[in-house]
């Protein structure tokens, strides 16, 4: 990946078709069709030959689960074990009685 810097403005030039594809991946979490685009934000430190890459935050980009990724935390209140399962599994058994949902 190249860049470019013209006083504000930093080009991404994508190289290959894999930093093509990630530039399209990239610009997709950005850009809203309606409403506000994203902000890339620095996380962390860059410092050259000690670092190996540079970290930012998607300021405004919300993860959201799918339905079948959802869990429900489970915990013990004999050993006060934790436990996640997907969402709508039997309770798990810890010290012979089913653990207590904490969701």
């Amino acid at each position: 990946m190249k860049f470019e810097f013209d006083k504000q403005i930093v080009r991404f030039i994508p190289e290959t078709k894999e930093e093509e594809a990630a530039l399209d991946r990239l610009w997709k979490y950005l850009v809203e069709c309606e409403g506000e685009s994203r902000k890339l934000v620095p996380l962390g430190i860059y410092m050259p030959g000690t670092s190996t890459e540079a970290q930012f935050q998607v300021e405004g980009y919300v993860m959201t689960q799918s339905p079948s990724q959802e869990t429900v935390r489970y915990y013990c209140p004999v050993c006060n074990r934790y436990e996640e399962i997907p969402a709508g599994s039997e309770p798990p058994v810890c010290c012979n009685q089913p653990m207590v949902a904490m969701d």
